[in-house]
């Protein structure tokens, strides 16, 4: 495949400059689920993986450098301009892709794609997204109406612009231009054919921006984004003058005012933040609100602009040194911008296209289609103003290829026709680049809709025939395809989500399926801990054991006794699973390796004594791999499952995809395969350090199974031509190839040494240039406001006292002698949550790595490629305790 470098980006853009060194990827914890909505975790996947479709964990926002104004219990901007411009969140699949997106081919498709021609652009529509994703994102004319019907006509504004021939042509002027924009963008994603070959931020703006790339939908695109009640015609009036002036924008009233964000009504707003530093410097941004958190008090530009407000409240010096240095998320909540309109003399936010938002009713679609329309506006302004910074170094090298991605699509869809922009940019990158969550929140919410009305009344059934707490992947599957509904992820989470609303009715939690595979090896381990104390078969840990550990004879364990105890102390819905062979199969069990082991560990041994703890972690904080392993794991399952495929001919080919069939079983027998090219790969790289035991540890068996399966799923949707070259064989490999990235372009200077500061000469206005201040005027003072709307502040108060309420009776219905309200997880002996690495990289710098599968923070090791097991009586073989070991291991049945 042929890709355009970054030296041949910089044939297009001569400001680029290349990175002359790249940051070390962290891992990423992905973000904790929403506490109403269980998790998508099933045995056939790794945990914690996202959905291929989105990146629901990692929102990044919308926006252009790192912004994640987040509260504990209060998220006040869940999807406005969350920017991670400057690359912090950037992980390393994410930063590859964007390496990797093929400029050459989708601009030589561009001329191929016949944007008049209804018919052509129908098919491309109807070839590149599903059914489904385009009735959730399509703008119909009856949603164009709902949207319209809510504002005032602005007859009187209207016939001012009608009558005054001037004012008529600049306003028509600016909305060609936007009309121009529109068209850019559908022509440029209908030209990319498959959402495949975008860096995954960009795929969901391919499904929003397809669905609506008929004339018709553009035209209501334009629409919703000019209508007079939407955007002020003094507005767009001033933006269709022949020339731009840096104070243009002054005069326009209202201003958002930021310090009495919390009086604000409820709106979502695509907005411009303006600053003067001096009469030859100007800045401007571009951002928008559009959270519609349902506990907030303050949604959309309210919840943006008291962000805002916050953070400009700091002195300009504090925020260059806190940007230099994040240590919190408040740190890396300070933009650019935010710099920037703190060294101005004056600055000011205007609204750019507002829409208030009644979030009174949850199943009205309308707050979040106009949320979505505002983030689609934010990425218009962007490329109109063409406000992003130029040559700015950001915080971490992953962030170059969507600098870069951001500075082409400048170039290549603001026209000529256009005025040059007076002002420096303050913008990092376009929110195109970013994962647009507005947006994929309508095709959840339609799907949820969806899957309401279809599968209700079935999962009810199940509930009552079967009664569990939570829902199996197969049992999704057979589901949706009874209804002839996609199997895809975001239908089987709609429907976890639903059963977990159905529970709630009869005072049942939903489990996922992290919770219920704890619970059930807790459920285990409390019968026996019973028996063991009950019958003296376990010691106390020595007092030379690092990690005190408990001392248990597991051959004389009474299995008969424990699953008597099992039974007493189990759920309803698990007792028939807790048979004398049931335990003892569940305790030898390959995946209950590791929760045995450290299960003995005094901290989690003493937590268990006294039974089952209220809560569990609903996800794990185990298994962590370095981002180089676990990306060539999946590249190598990845291509060993389409080899395998191939040569059993199960694979459809096409011009437009390769695909096999629906169902098609998963080759677990290639796991083996995987192991073994995975050795000889790790082989090659002296900073990869590999645990004892890793080899054959069963979690790095259940990953490989998830991405296995993954991989086949990959396949059964579809993959174009140039997805699957990537399939075709694997990657070659050097001897640095898993070692940590340096840190070489990512000390960060000044933020204003790092631009080419524009200057704006004031005599550089030609001799006739007239602001026509009193049209202007006169179209402000007769623009009439849409009515305000007060909902939130009520919804979140009517919230808060839900939740009281709920805790009060819980409290109520609690022992004063239970546990505290801390989720059990399995901890070390410093009480401190345990984490895995199978595998770790050495830094540059020498750091030490983790001495097993138990606390890698707290252990010390040396630097060797495997590490042995400190003596604690512990069989490496099974985990089992005992004073013996020789004698244990003769009769050592292992873990399985």
């Amino acid at each position: 495949m042929r890709k355009t470098s970054l030296i041949c980006l910089s044939h297009f853009l001569p400001y680029v400059q290349i990175p002359l060194g790249e940051k070390e990827e962290d891992e990423h914890e992905p973000e904790e689920e929403d506490e109403h909505e269980p998790e998508e975790e099933d045995e056939h996947e790794p945990e914690h993986e996202d959905d291929e479709h989105e990146n629901d964990k990692s929102d990044a926002g919308n926006g252009n450098d790192q912004l994640t104004m987040k509260k504990k219990n209060d998220e006040d901007d869940d999807d406005g301009d969350e920017e991670s411009g400057d690359g912090e969140d950037i992980t390393e699949e994410e930063k590859e892709q964007a390496e990797q997106f093929d400029f050459d081919k989708l601009m030589a498709n561009m001329p191929m794609v016949n944007m008049e021609d209804n018919d052509e652009v129908e098919k491309r529509i109807n070839e590149a997204i599903l059914p489904h994703e385009r009735n959730s994102m399509e703008l119909s004319r009856e949603i164009e109406e709902a949207i319209i019907s809510a504002f005032p006509t602005n007859d009187r504004v209207v016939d001012d612009m009608e009558n005054d021939p001037a004012v008529k042509r600049c306003v028509e002027t600016y909305r060609q231009h936007v009309r121009t924009l529109i068209k850019s963008l559908a022509h440029f994603m209908l030209a990319a054919i498959s959402r495949d070959g975008l860096p995954r931020g960009m795929r969901g703006w391919f499904l929003y921006i397809v669905a609506n790339a008929t004339e018709e939908c553009r035209e209501r695109l334009l629409n919703l984004l000019t209508h007079p009640s939407i955007q002020q015609l003094g507005l767009q009036y001033r933006l269709g003058q022949p020339v731009w002036w840096p104070t243009m924008l002054d005069s326009i009233r209202p201003r958002i005012d930021t310090k009495r964000a919390q009086e604000s009504d409820d709106a979502v707003t695509a907005y411009i933040a303006v600053g003067h530093r001096s009469d030859t410097i100007h800045y401007l941004y571009n951002g928008s609100g559009t959270s519609l958190d349902p506990r907030a008090p303050l949604v959309g530009e309210a919840a943006r602009m008291a962000g805002h407000d916050k953070i400009l409240a700091l002195d300009a010096d504090d925020m260059v040194r806190r940007r230099r240095e994040p240590q919190t998320s408040s740190d890396k909540a300070i933009l650019l911008a935010h710099v920037l309109l703190a060294r101005s003399k004056e600055s000011f936010f205007l609204p750019s296209q507002r829409y208030p938002v009644d979030t009174g009713d949850p199943t009205d679609p309308i707050p979040g289609i106009c949320a979505a329309l505002a983030l689609y506006a934010e990425n218009i302004n962007a490329i109109l103003f063409s406000s992003l910074t130029v040559n700015h170094v950001p915080r971490s090298a992953s962030a170059w290829s969507f600098i870069h991605i951001s500075r082409f699509l400048i170039e290549k869809f603001r026209g000529a026709g256009l005025p040059c922009s007076p002002w420096n940019g303050a913008n990092v990158v376009l929110p195109i680049t970013q994962v647009p969550n507005a947006i994929w929140k309508l095709l959840k919410a339609n799907i949820r809709a969806e899957i309401s009305s279809t599968l209700n009344e079935k999962l009810r059934q199940y509930f009552t025939k079967r009664g569990q707490s939570t829902l199996r992947r197969s049992v999704c599957l057979g589901m949706l395809d009874s209804e002839h509904l996609p199997t895809t992820e975001l239908y089987i989470k709609a429907m976890r989500l639903l059963y977990a609303e159905i529970l709630a009715e009869h005072g049942r939690k939903y489990r996922t399926y992290h919770e219920d595979r704890t619970l059930r090896l807790i459920v285990l381990w409390v019968a026996i801990i019973y028996e063991a104390e009950s019958c003296s078969i376990v010691m106390p840990p020595e007092e030379d054991d690092d990690e005190d550990r408990y001392r248990l004879e597991e051959s004389a364990i009474n299995w008969t006794n424990v699953a008597l105890k099992a039974q007493e102390v189990a759920p309803l819905d698990l007792r028939d699973d807790y048979s004398e062979d049931d335990c003892e199969k569940l305790y030898k069990a390959g995946k209950s390796f590791f929760f045995n082991r450290n299960v003995l560990i005094r901290s989690n041994w003493n937590r268990l004594r006294y039974g089952l703890p209220k809560k569990i972690a609903k996800s794990s904080s185990m298994m962590r791999h370095p981002a180089s392993i676990k990306a060539r794991i999946r590249h190598i399952c990845q291509v060993f499952v389409y080899q395998h495929m191939k040569l059993q001919g199960l694979i459809r080919e096409s011009a437009m995809e390769m695909q096999i069939k629906p169902n098609t079983q998963t080759p677990r027998v290639l796991s083996t395969r995987v192991v073994d090219q995975l050795k000889r790969d790790i082989s090659l790289c002296d900073s990869v350090q590999v645990v004892r035991g890793a080899w054959e540890d069963a979690a790095l068996g259940a990953l490989i199974n998830g991405e296995l399966f993954r991989a086949c799923k990959l396949l059964e949707d579809g993959l174009s031509p140039a997805a699957a070259r990537s399939w075709e064989r694997l990657e070659e490999l050097d001897s640095e190839w898993a070692a940590p990235r340096t840190k070489g372009d990512c000390i960060m200077a000044d933020v204003e040494a790092q631009q080419d500061t524009r200057r704006w000469d004031p005599n550089s206005l030609p001799p006739d240039h007239d602001d026509n201040e009193d049209k202007l005027q006169s179209l402000l003072n007769n623009h009439t406001k849409p009515v305000e709307v007060f909902q939130a502040k009520e919804r979140a108060s009517q919230h808060r006292s839900e939740a009281k309420a709920a805790a009060a009776s819980a409290t109520k219905d609690s022992h004063p002698d239970d546990d505290d309200d801390q989720p059990f997880e399995l901890c070390d002996q410093h009480f401190e949550p345990l984490q895995t690495r199978l595998f770790d990289v050495k830094k540059a710098s020498g750091r030490q790595s983790s001495q097993g599968r138990s606390a890698p923070r707290k252990a010390k090791a040396k630097d060797a490629v495997e590490h042995a097991p400190p003596n604690t009586g512990t069989c490496s073989e099974c985990g089992a305790v005992s004073n013996n070991l020789a004698e244990h291991k003769e009769n050592c049945r292992g873990r399985c």
